[in-house]
C-alpha cells in the first residue's frame, strides 16, 4: 500500500524557499540600481562657538600645543599678570580703573606680549580716543570712507618660507601720530597691524579681529598669523567682554534726554495742531526746488558776497584736515615742506600746488582751475 502523505511537499518548506528567493532577487536589485549616497547636513555653529567667537582659534593653538583661553572677568588684572604670558584684548572699549590699568602696564613693562584691537575712532577734535593705552602710544584709529574688499596684507617673518597673507577689515586703518612704533604693516587699505616697545615687553596694536573668528580663521593664513605672533609665550589669554548692558542701565543714563525730547516733540505737535487765528493769506505752492538749484543758488550767494576765495577757503580746509591725519602739524610745517610732501603724495608738480593752496585767481579760469587742482590732492591723500 503507497503511502499518499509522504508524496506531499510540506508547506513550511516551500515559504522558507520563497522567501529565499525574494531576498535574492533583493539583493540583486538593491546591488544592481540602488546607489548609496552620504550626504552631510550643516546643523551651523554649536552653542560653545556660538558663545565664544575666537573658540577655533584657541582650539587651533591648542593642537599645535600651545595653551589658549578664553577670559571675560576682568578681575584677574586686580593681581599681577604673569610676563611669559601673553594677553589678546578683542576691544578696547572696556573701561578699567587705574588700579587694573597699572597692572596691565606694569605686566607690558616687564617683558609681557599685550595684543590690542583698536575699536575707538580718534576724535580729531578732542585729540583723544578714549582708549588710554592707544592715547599713550600715540596710536590713532580712523574709518576708511571707501576701501578694497580684495586688498590684503602680507607680513614677512624671519623663521617663515613665505609671506603671511592677511585679510584685514578694510573699513578702518591704524596711524602712529608719534611716531614711535617698530613696526608697521598693512594693505593698500592702510595700516593694520602697529607694534610698540614698552619697556622691556611689546604692545601689538591690531585694527580688527574679524580674520580670528570661527568662520574666517581658517581663509588665507589667518592661523599661521596668529601662531606667529603668540608662539614664543607659555600661554595666551584671549579677553572677551561678553557682558552687555543693561535696558534699565541705558534707560537710567539717557533717560532724561528720552523724557526732554519727548515732551518737545508733545509741544511741537500740539502747537502745529493747534488752531490759528490769524489773517488768511494765499497758500504757498508745494512744489520744491531741486537739490541742484539750492546747491547752485548756495555757490553764487557765496560768490556774490565771499567772492573766489570764501568758495576756495572751504575746500582748502578741507583738504588740510585730511592730511592732517597723515602729517602731524601740517599746517605749522614750512611751505616747501608742505610742497614737497605734496608732490610726492600726489604727483602733481610744485606750480599746480602753490596755485591750489596759496594762490588766489580770480579769473573764473583760473579758479576752476583751483577747484580742479583742489579735488585732484583731496581724492590722492
Amino acid at each position: 500500500m503507497i503511502d499518499i502523505k509522504s508524496k506531499k511537499v510540506r508547506m513550511p518548506v516551500v515559504a522558507v524557499a520563497f522567501f529565499v528567493l525574494l531576498f535574492g532577487l533583493y539583493k540583486t536589485f538593491y546591488w544592481h540600481y540602488i546607489q548609496i549616497e552620504h550626504v552631510e547636513h550643516n546643523e551651523g555653529m554649536s552653542l560653545e562657538a556660538i558663545k565664544n567667537p575666537f573658540l577655533a582659534s584657541q582650539m587651533f593653538l591648542e593642537k599645535v600645543q600651545l595653551p589658549a583661553e578664553l577670559v571675560s572677568d576682568f578681575t584677574f588684572l586686580d593681581t599681577p599678570l604673569d610676563s611669559s604670558h601673553t594677553y589678546l584684548f578683542t576691544n578696547s572699549r572696556k573701561a578699567l580703573s587705574e588700579r587694573r590699568l597699572e597692572n596691565l602696564k606694569k605686566f607690558a613693562q616687564s617683558g609681557g606680549h599685550l595684543i590690542v584691537v583698536a575699536t575707538e575712532i580718534f576724535d580729531d577734535a578732542n585729540g583723544a580716543s578714549g582708549a588710554p593705552i592707544l592715547d599713550e602710544l600715540g596710536l590713532r584709529l580712523y574709518e576708511n570712507e571707501t576701501y578694497d574688499y580684495d586688498a590684503v596684507s602680507e607680513f614677512t617673518f624671519t623663521d617663515a618660507e613665505k609671506n603671511t597673507v592677511v585679510d584685514f577689515h578694510g573699513k578702518y586703518y591704524l596711524v602712529d601720530s608719534e611716531g614711535s612704533s617698530t613696526f608697521i604693516g598693512g594693505s593698500d587699505n592702510g595700516n593694520h597691524v602697529v607694534q610698540y616697545e614698552y619697556g622691556d615687553g611689546l604692545v601689538t596694536v591690531l585694527s580688527s579681529a574679524h580674520f580670528l573668528k570661527n568662520r574666517n580663521v581658517q581663509k588665507n593664513d589667518h592661523a599661521m598669523f596668529l601662531w606667529q605672533l603668540t608662539h614664543h609665550t607659555d600661554k595666551l589669554w584671549v579677553v572677551y567682554d561678553t557682558n552687555v548692558r543693561s535696558l534699565f542701565s541705558l534707560f537710567w543714563q539717557y533717560g532724561s534726554s528720552i523724557i526732554v525730547s519727548f515732551f518737545a516733540f508733545m509741544i511741537l505737535l500740539i502747537w502745529y495742531k493747534q488752531i490759528k487765528t490769524a489773517p488768511v493769506f494765499a497758500q504757498f505752492s508745494n512744489v520744491r526746488r531741486q537739490l541742484m538749484q539750492h546747491i547752485v543758488s548756495s555757490a553764487e550767494f557765496k560768490l556774490r558776497h565771499n567772492g573766489h576765495y570764501g568758495l576756495l577757503k572751504s575746500l582748502r580746509e578741507d583738504v588740510t584736515v585730511r592730511i592732517k591725519k597723515h602729517v602731524r602739524d601740517f599746517e605749522n610745517l614750512p611751505r616747501n615742506t608742505k610742497i614737497e610732501w605734496l608732490e610726492h603724495k600726489t604727483a602733481l608738480n610744485r606750480q599746480q600746488i602753490e596755485l591750489a593752496l596759496f594762490e588766489v585767481d580770480n579769473d573764473i579760469i583760473g579758479f576752476t582751475e583751483q577747484v580742479k587742482l583742489l579735488q585732484q590732492i583731496r581724492n590722492k591723500v
